[in-house]
């Protein structure tokens, strides 16, 4: 009998860590999120706060009570080439892309990514979508010291210090007949954004080739495609469309 306590008393616990050890595979940002801008004061918004996160087990949760940093850019100047345009912006203000704290039910998620290098949002020119991707760096992701016991503390799927690919898309919705053309930010709009962070995708090492960088990035964003036409879907499906 004392035996089977023991035994008891020492599987249990990984019984319990193994039911709760998934980690997060990408984090999807609702396209509700988005801004105003104005040619005043040029400041230009990233997607904030991610809406659901989806983990490696297959399960996904969404936000829900926590805090969140909205990052901004300064626009500064537009460059034509082949029938696209190019939005040239100043770093971000923190050097920070994403940072949140978030809970919901049992799950507890906390990190910040960084993006160092300038923002340059691409379109087609007269298209209703402009993109900025890029791979973001891990740069913390740890429970805080007086984490409730509650709480299941998910890890990224990828390494702090690694960089994993982001993948934001913006449109403008007001005025409605608006769309990206080489003048559009000496005007006023509105802009909804969204889009998904995945830390399935990890940039290759510094010395790999730039042909593989580039080739890693189409395989990234088509990953990307797939995912949000499956989220779309489960929008659809659980009547959120």
């Amino acid at each position: 009998m004392l035996n089977r306590r023991y035994f008891i008393l020492f599987v249990a616990p990984f019984l319990f860590l193994s039911a709760h050890g998934a980690t997060i595979d990408s984090l999807n940002f609702a396209e509700y999120s988005g801004g105003s801008y104005s040619p005043v004061d040029k400041q230009f918004k990233i997607p904030a706060p991610a809406g659901t996160y989806f983990l490696s087990d297959g399960t996904a949760w969404q936000t829900g009570a926590g805090i969140f940093y909205t990052p901004t850019a300064t626009y500064e100047s537009t460059v034509v080439s082949n029938g696209y345009v190019y939005y040239h912006f100043s770093p971000l203000d923190i050097g920070v892309l994403y940072q949140q704290k978030d809970a919901s039910d049992q799950n507890f998620s906390q990190g910040t990514l960084g993006w160092i290098n300038d923002v340059v949002l691409f379109a087609a020119i007269g298209s209703q979508e402009a993109t900025f991707s890029g791979y973001a760096t891990i740069l913390a992701n740890s429970p805080p010291d007086n984490l409730d016991p509650h709480y299941n503390f998910d890890y990224f799927s990828a390494s702090v210090g690694e960089s994993v690919y982001f993948d934001f898309s913006f449109s403008i919705w007001n005025p409605g007949n608006m769309t990206w053309q080489p003048d559009t930010f000496e005007n006023s709009f509105d802009y909804t954004s969204g889009g998904i962070i995945d830390f399935t995708q990890v940039a290759p090492e510094p010395k790999t080739s730039t042909l593989a960088l580039i080739g890693a990035a189409m395989v990234a964003t088509k990953v990307y495609q797939k995912k949000r036409k499956e989220f779309k879907g489960r929008q659809i499906i659980e009547g959120h469309e």
